[in-house]
Order: structure tokens, then sequence, then C-alpha cells
């Protein structure tokens, strides 16, 4: 499963950057749905808590630039991520 998690997220992302630049929140939210369970089933627990947050934004980020700054700081996370799970998988 760590394979198809690490192909799927960047296309996640990019449809959650796309979303947001024509802030089509609901597919924001299907977007962050998706990578919070998948992330949540190859144990990458920070990332999978972030895109909780990411899906249920009106709760947690008060305004737009709060969104914005958010998916910033959670496609570095991914990044870093994706990067462990490949080494993990490079390893093996």
């Amino acid at each position: 499963i760590i394979e198809p998690f690490i192909n799927s997220v960047p296309q996640h992302i990019h449809e959650i950057r796309t979303a947001f630049e024509s802030e089509d929140w609901r597919t924001l939210s299907d977007c962050a749905h998706t990578i919070k369970s998948s992330s949540a089933m190859v144990g990458a627990t920070v990332l999978s808590r972030m895109a909780y947050k990411l899906e249920h934004h009106p709760e947690y980020l008060p305004d737009v630039q709060h969104v914005y700054d958010f998916i910033v700081k959670f496609e570095k996370i991914a990044e870093q991520t994706l990067a462990i799970l490949q080494q993990e998988l490079d390893s093996k």
C-alpha cells in the first residue's frame, strides 16, 4: 500500500491547490479526506492529522490566507513524508 500512496499523493496535492485557487472548497475537502485516510493506513500520522484539519478547514483555519498558509505547510510535510517512505521502500 505504500507505493500506491507515494504515487497518488502528488496528484491529490495538485488537486487541493487547484481547488483552493478556484475556491472549490468541496473538492479541497474531498482530496484532503482521501489523503487523510490513506496516510493513516501507511502510518503517516502527522500528514493524516494535517489532512484532517484541511478537510475541516472552516473549523480550524479562520480565513483564506490561513488556508493558503496551511496548504504550503501541508505540501512541505507531504514531500518529507513521501521521501521517507520512498527511502523505506528502496532499502527493502
